[in-house]
């Protein structure tokens, strides 16, 4: 029951950023929420790729990996704790810099602080 909780949010995860990068791309006025005040465009959507493989690809790996019962979910989940721990941390340096953008460390801080909880357990559960 656990492994399929854990794998529904890690998909759940890896669904939710590829629909955000979506909605950047598709809706640009949505922009304006996540990065600096007079920041140009590019400033997120330098971001794409990076972003794409590591979080998204990785989170959605993490949650078949998971639900599989691969021997690789313990190294990609630590890879995806790690990948999205490093954006989050942007997110909340970036906003406390400028003093705007809150929306992009408000987003992302619960899915770090989830990942690296998922990855602990999953990391104890490993170990018994």
């Amino acid at each position: 029951m656990r492994m399929r909780v854990f794998s529904g949010y890690m998909l759940l995860q890896g669904f939710a950023g590829a629909s955000w990068w979506m909605c950047l791309v598709w809706i640009p006025s949505s922009r304006d929420y996540f990065t600096p005040q007079g920041a140009p465009d590019w400033t997120i959507l330098s971001f794409w790729l990076a972003d794409s493989l590591l979080f998204v690809v990785g989170s959605v790996l993490s949650g078949v990996f998971l639900l599989r019962g691969s021997s690789y979910a313990r190294p990609v989940l630590w890879f995806t704790a790690g990948a999205v721990s490093y954006a989050s941390l942007y997110c909340v340096g970036q906003s406390t810099l400028t003093g705007s953008a809150w929306l992009a460390a408000v987003a992302m801080l619960p899915a770090m602080c989830v990942t690296l909880w998922i990855s602990v357990r999953y990391e104890i559960l490993c170990r018994q």
